[in-house]
């Protein structure tokens, strides 16, 4: 008797226990289940690709204006190498307006243009505001070549800008753009750039089986960037060197029906090589195509 009831205060017990520990789970979790991270650093990878990759209008886009700048053409050339690039990316520009200041020496551009690649099912549309300061030997001069003397140095400032992309992968939206740029050698088949860049945007895209949206901003700065002058079209092949970076962001995801939400604060290098550019975050390096800005894990 003493052996049966001593069975049946242990079974209790842990009945009771079991029911404690199930009712705690309940009341902790409110009626909905944990939340797993969906988060890797390949979305950040992502984002930061977003912000230099030509298609969304990233900082390879602005070198492409930049190697335009550097020609015989100078500052008229904008209108011309968007042109060029035309062919393969379909872009037009609609209007161009620029401003020279006789004191300072600074043109203001103002550019407006479209852009669609219908293989792509891409579409764009952005506004940008530069001043740019051609100088030889330090003394300013109107344009690149002016009076049989090359300019040996461009300064290029993205003064602000704004815009949208979308394809069937990724919708952009820019919310601000700033940089300041100085190209030395500008009187050379190759210059070399160095700057900061700063990038706001909002990038909703679906891969990997689950949505995101990220709110962005993006910091790059590099020094001895190098790029072709006077190429626009051959910056996404031609454009070497490294940058390094920081992203800060908020960001959701969304799969299965359960999202995660959480805050990104990364640091990131950035190499340049014929067409992609790596992103290495954490230790973990991705590729990204140049031009697209589509990202895909490096083993």
């Amino acid at each position: 008797t003493y052996f049966k009831t001593s069975a049946r205060l242990i079974v209790k017990s842990i009945f009771l226990a079991t029911t404690l520990i199930f009712f705690m789970n309940c009341s902790n979790n409110n009626g909905v289940s944990p939340s797993s991270d969906l988060y890797n650093d390949q979305d950040a990878a992502d984002a930061v690709a977003s912000g230099v990759a030509t298609e969304t209008g990233g900082a390879t886009d602005q070198m492409s204006d930049l190697s335009g700048l550097a020609s015989s053409e100078g500052v008229r050339s904008l209108s011309g190498s968007a042109a060029l690039f035309a062919a393969s990316t379909n872009s037009s520009v609609r209007s161009i307006d620029t401003l020279y200041n006789e004191t300072d020496g600074k043109w203001t551009i103002t550019i407006d243009f479209e852009r669609n690649n219908p293989q792509r099912n891409m579409t764009s549309s952005f506004q940008r505001v530069y001043t740019v300061q051609y100088l030889k030997g330090g003394n300013f001069q109107k344009y690149y070549i002016a009076n049989g003397d090359t300019a040996n140095t461009i300064k290029f400032d993205i003064v602000s800008a704004s815009g949208n992309m979308q394809n069937p992968r990724r919708k952009h939206l820019l919310k601000s753009l700033s940089g300041s740029w100085v190209a030395t050698n500008a009187n050379q088949k190759l210059m070399a750039v160095a700057g900061i860049y700063s990038r706001s945007a909002i990038d909703s895209v679906t891969a990997r089986k689950h949505a995101s949206v990220f709110d962005y901003t993006l910091s790059l700065n590099f020094a001895g960037i190098s790029i072709p002058a006077n190429n626009s079209a051959g910056i996404p092949a031609l454009i070497a060197g490294g940058m390094t970076g920081t992203l800060t962001a908020g960001l959701s995801i969304t799969k299965d029906g359960e999202m995660t939400e959480k805050n990104i604060d990364k640091s990131f290098s950035i190499g340049f090589s014929s067409r992609v550019f790596t992103v290495i975050i954490n230790g973990n390096t991705y590729t990204a195509d140049t031009e697209t800005g589509d990202t895909q894990d490096q083993q």
